[in-house]
């Protein structure tokens, strides 16, 4: 019965979930100069050293998430702001502004989501929405 999901799969797509973590790691390859995007892993990491100086008050678990290429509900908006950059559109709804990461100028949030919406409230990230594309193919 699986070879059927791999079919369909294969004949449809992937399967897109949509999902609401507390928080998402980034995760890279560091393997050095000839790593495709190895200069804006550079980048993000001398970006997000130079805030932490900037910030000796900034609180410790932010501190180290950061540090771990990690963002997550409770953080401002310059703290996400950081480490995955400016979101593809801005909306505002009521006391609510959502920011949106999205295909080739998705930044680093499209390393690993085919889109993101980030919601804050009161300049608190208060909730991460991302869809991603599985699959599977268990034979």
């Amino acid at each position: 019965m699986s070879g059927c999901v791999c079919v369909k799969e294969s004949i449809f797509g992937p399967q897109t979930i949509i999902t609401h973590p507390a928080s998402v790691q980034l995760s890279y390859m560091d393997e050095g100069p000839g790593w495709w995007d190895y200069n804006n892993v550079v980048l993000i990491k001398e970006r997000v050293n130079n805030f932490i100086n900037e910030n000796q008050n900034l609180n410790l678990d932010v501190k180290n998430d950061l540090g771990k290429f990690i963002f997550a509900k409770g953080m401002n908006k310059e703290q996400v702001k950081v480490l995955i950059g400016n979101p593809n559109k801005i909306t505002n709804k009521q006391s609510v502004e959502v920011w949106t990461y999205s295909g080739c100028n998705g930044g680093v949030l499209s390393w690993h989501y085919q889109w993101g919406k980030l919601t804050f409230k009161n300049e608190i990230l208060k909730d991460i929405e991302v869809k991603e594309a599985h699959y599977s193919c268990d034979l």
